[in-house]
């Protein structure tokens, strides 16, 4: 499901959405935006997930023994 948002930019940031929509989307602004956001959104899980295993190195292992013990 889309929901439509209204963004108040500037117009150097709206002349840089439709240099990059054009190049990347045929200049479909919307579908430039939202493949940005998705792409840092995943970035930025990907990330957290990187902190949390290293600051959880022994979690497969005992994942592992856990579930060999039942």
């Amino acid at each position: 499901m889309k929901s439509r948002v209204t963004l108040s930019l500037d117009e150097t940031t709206v002349e840089f959405l439709n240099r990059e929509a054009k190049s990347q989307t045929g200049g479909n602004v919307s579908a430039y935006v939202d493949r940005l956001v998705r792409h840092t959104a995943l970035a930025e899980a990907a990330a957290a997930l990187g902190t949390w295993y290293a600051r959880n190195p022994d979690y497969a292992e005992l994942d592992e023994l856990e579930r060999n013990s039942e």
